[in-house]
């Protein structure tokens, strides 16, 4: 029998979606609203716009080459690594980088792996197996101490 392990196979999420339309809609309106000059205004409506397109190609619909498609991490270890599944097929050994927020609907995480890079991973309810998601959940609630950032 294989050790337990926290599996999370993420997918593009719906709330995170809508979320990033109507953070960027209110943007839109707020440079539309604004006493501006027309010029600027125009500028600021193609920049959140681009923001928008970059925003929902990145990290919505997980198509960027670092884009986290998947986290693991084997429970029985507990040496407070996790293995990162990317979009480009490689997969990191990372370190949480500060406390995950554990909300029910939302989880999210930041790694930072052992090159340095930084991997951030919003986690809705929508995104993954509610059974993985509420496993995930309270491995997290349960070992907050362990998950913290690294002592230096």
């Amino acid at each position: 029998m294989s050790a337990p392990t926290v599996d999370c196979e993420i997918h593009p999420s719906g709330t995170l979606a809508i979320l990033n339309l109507l953070l960027h809609g209110a943007a839109l309106a707020g440079a539309w609203l604004a006493a501006f000059d027309v010029y600027f205004t125009w500028a600021m409506s193609v920049a959140v716009v681009v923001s928008l397109v970059y925003s929902l190609y990145n990290t919505v619909l997980l198509r960027e080459g670092q884009a986290v498609l998947g986290i693991r991490y084997p429970v029985s270890e507990r040496e407070g690594q996790w293995y990162l599944r990317l979009r480009s097929g490689q997969t990191v050994i990372a370190r949480m980088d500060r406390p995950a927020l554990v909300t029910p609907f939302l989880v999210a995480i930041s790694f930072k792996d052992e090159a340095g890079s930084a991997h951030s991973v919003p986690l809705f309810r929508d995104a993954t197996d509610s059974n993985q998601h509420r496993r995930l959940r309270t491995l997290l609630r349960m070992s907050a101490d362990t998950f913290g950032p690294r002592q230096k």
